[in-house]
């Protein structure tokens, strides 16, 4: 009655329970031990099977734990992998029990085994899906560090690179053009990307990409590339790039699809539901920084925009503040300069006649009186020349415009100079006429300014003087190799009154390009080499051909 008990609890029991004699061959199998080989009938089992070999030749390192048992001991069998007849593996764990005789010697072998196969595929995705939790929030931190949109989306793609070992994609839509460009990618050949773009790269209504019409929030897969109808067009570039299936899901901005993430397989078949939900995951967390990212941008450009326009206002209201304040002091100058030039032409009209009366009255003056009267000549034309400065400082003068040869001012200004015994001059012009628009008596002056400025320089060598076309304007520059300057002293040159040590008035600059300007042109100065230039420039006169 007992012996019917037990063998009624063993048929019954959850767990496989198989009974092995003294040499490991099966004396009996219950049918939940039969179900884990994938057997139906015990037959096929009892005694011809040997557990000691079997262990040994299927599951190597399984047979040292039947030969513990043998020998008396309760062995527990961690997890190990068997095979069913069919060649599957299975998980399984278990419990040997030896049954000893009257004499304490082992002659069978009771063996419970539990399926867990079910239970390790569980554990296995649970260990999956926590390795992708891990990669998410690695990826996520990544990613919300990012404020480029480019760097956002080679990020993304590195997300996609944690959790994902094939290719994949990070796809994006211009919802304006209907065009759709691979942003990032890694694995994919550029003969797929380009026979993507070409075949999917303009959309009327759908939505396409790498064969998929993405046209809602979910996923979308393709398992086969080859049975697919809407990879047609791209399954040779697929194959070529070993593309055999594809998980696409939606990047949203608001209501509409911005891009998509998209994972390649190399082999056919479904994606595992752990990748599923952390590509989902990422694409909501891709398209915020998306979004961020734009918005970040589109701010920066507004900034920058603000930035150069309030520099720009400022610096046109430095300039008129600067142009008031030199109108206001031009027209206390111009003022200053009629009063002081018609109070002193009188006086110095006397004096030059007085002069020429003087030298007139000597019959055979001696050498010394005529350096005198020569003395007084000189000063006189020089106070005279003052005089004309201020009248030209205070703009009173209208210009007379004709046609002027520079280099003919220029070779009259070096003659008076030479012949006054000025400095050594080296002058290279143009063999032509140099012709410009402008009053002759004015642009005389800025010739006769500039040398008299080289001229007058401490240290100044050999003056250079040329005349050039350059940009469509002709140039006249003199250079001299005067002690170099600070950038504060040379912004001051050209204002009215700030005097040199020759030249006390500090008028030259300031008139000559006054003058130039009024003329359409300028005088601005520069150092290179050694030598520091004066340049007038004025526009080319225009002949007819």
């Amino acid at each position: 009655m007992a012996k019917l008990q037990i063998d009624h609890l063993i048929d019954h029991a959850p767990v496989g329970i198989v009974v092995l004699d003294r040499h490991g061959v099966v004396a009996k199998a219950n049918p939940a031990f039969l179900r884990i080989f994938g057997l139906t009938d015990a037959r096929d089992m009892i005694g011809s099977i040997n557990f000691l070999e079997a262990g040994e030749a299927r599951s190597p390192g399984v047979a040292r734990y039947f030969v513990r048992a043998y020998r008396g001991e309760v062995v527990q069998v961690p997890v190990v992998s068997v095979y069913t007849q069919a060649g599957a593996a299975r998980s399984v764990r278990g419990t040997l029990i030896p049954a000893k005789d009257s004499a304490g010697e082992v002659e069978a072998l009771v063996c419970m085994l539990e399926d867990i196969t079910d239970l390790a595929a569980t554990e296995r995705d649970l260990a999956h899906r926590y390795n992708h939790t891990l990669d998410l929030q690695k990826a996520f931190q990544q990613i919300a560090a990012e404020t480029d949109v480019a760097g956002v989306m080679q990020r993304i793609v590195a997300g996609l690179s944690r959790m994902w070992e094939d290719p994949c994609a990070l796809w994006m839509f211009d919802g304006a053009d209907h065009v759709w460009t691979c942003a990032a990618s890694r694995g994919l050949p550029v003969s797929y990307i380009s026979a993507v773009q070409a075949h999917y790269s303009r959309l009327e209504a759908e939505r396409t990409v790498g064969g998929l019409v993405v046209l809602r929030n979910a996923p979308v897969m393709v398992e086969d590339f080859d049975s697919n109808p809407l990879t047609a067009p791209i399954r040779d570039a697929a194959r070529e790039a070993g593309v055999r299936r594809m998980l696409a899901v939606p990047l949203r901005s608001g209501n509409a699809i911005s891009g998509v993430l998209a994972l390649y397989g190399t082999q056919s078949g479904p994606f595992d539901p752990a990748d599923v939900d952390t590509a989902i995951l990422l694409s909501a967390q891709a398209a915020v920084a998306l979004h961020n990212a734009q918005l970040f941008t589109e701010m920066e450009s507004i900034r920058r925009n603000l930035e150069d326009r309030v520099d720009e206002r400022t610096a046109a209201l430095n300039a008129a503040h600067a142009d008031a304040v030199a109108n206001e002091r031009l027209a206390a100058v111009g003022f200053m300069a009629r009063e002081v030039a018609h109070g002193l032409r009188n006086p110095l009209n006397v004096i030059s006649a007085s002069n020429y009366y003087i030298r007139s009255r000597f019959r055979d003056p001696d050498e010394k009186v005529l350096r005198h009267l020569d003395t007084v000549d000189r000063y006189v034309e020089q106070a005279a020349n003052i005089i004309n400065q201020l009248m030209n400082l205070a703009g009173s003068r209208q210009l007379d415009m004709q046609p002027v040869d520079i280099n003919q001012l220029v070779q009259r200004a070096l003659q008076e100079r030479i012949a006054s015994e000025g400095p050594d001059f080296e002058a290279k012009w143009l063999p032509d006429p140099l012709m410009v628009a402008g009053d002759w008596l004015q642009l005389s002056h800025i010739v006769k300014a500039l040398v008299t400025n080289a001229a007058s320089a401490e240290g100044h060598g050999q003056i250079l003087v040329q005349t050039y076309i350059e940009d469509g304007q002709a140039v006249f520059a003199v250079g001299d190799h005067r002690p170099a300057t600070s950038n504060a002293e040379r912004s001051d040159r050209f204002d009215a009154f700030v005097a040199s040590a020759t030249q006390w008035t500090g008028l030259g600059l300031s008139v000559a390009r006054q003058i130039a300007r009024k003329h359409g042109g300028d005088v601005a100065d520069d150092a290179s080499g050694g030598v520091t230039w004066f340049r007038l420039t004025l526009p080319l006169l225009e002949t007819a051909e």
